[in-house]
């Protein structure tokens, strides 16, 4: 679905991710309590729903985390208010879930898996594709490219042709 979204703006890295967020809802930066990441309000309603994202977090995490929310609005089965934690204490299997397909979202959408695909096939070695990657103005504008996240999207399935 992040693929389905970039490609009906025409987007690649780096874009204003705030913009694109608040074509599908409001967007409030602000400190939340709990270990709350970002709360989405009002998935499926009728008026544009709302992100809210912790300030408090780092810039990377902040990101993320709008990127995150901004799934749970693309992803249709997911509806109402959704609070994503730091560390998710008893929740159930939907929840779960939940965060898993906004977490992949997430890492499609900040670091689209043929963008990376095409940034190895021009490389020629390992060594060069990390190099060409992790100095991208997209990775010195927006500050989002970090380890945990790339390792995500390294897991997809073209990762294992290395």
């Amino acid at each position: 679905m992040a693929r389905g979204v970039l490609a009906l703006r025409n987007l690649l890295p780096p874009f204003d991710l705030d913009a694109l967020a608040a074509e599908y809802a409001e967007l409030e930066y602000l400190n939340l309590p709990y270990d709350v990441d970002g709360i989405t309000i009002g998935i499926g309603r009728p008026e544009k729903p709302r992100i809210l994202v912790n300030d408090a977090a780092p810039p990377t995490r902040r990101k993320f985390t709008l990127a995150h929310e901004l799934g749970h609005i693309v992803i249709p089965w997911h509806t109402r208010t959704i609070v994503s934690h730091l560390n998710p204490h008893q929740a159930d299997a939907s929840y779960l879930r939940m965060e898993a397909e906004a977490n992949r979202f997430a890492a499609e959408l900040l670091m689209p898996s043929d963008w990376l695909t095409g940034r190895f096939e021009k490389a020629g070695s390992v060594e060069t594709y990390f190099r060409t990657v992790l100095n991208t103005e997209a990775t010195q504008h927006y500050y989002w490219l970090t380890i945990r996240l790339l390792a995500r999207c390294l897991q997809t399935s073209w990762a294992f042709k290395l």
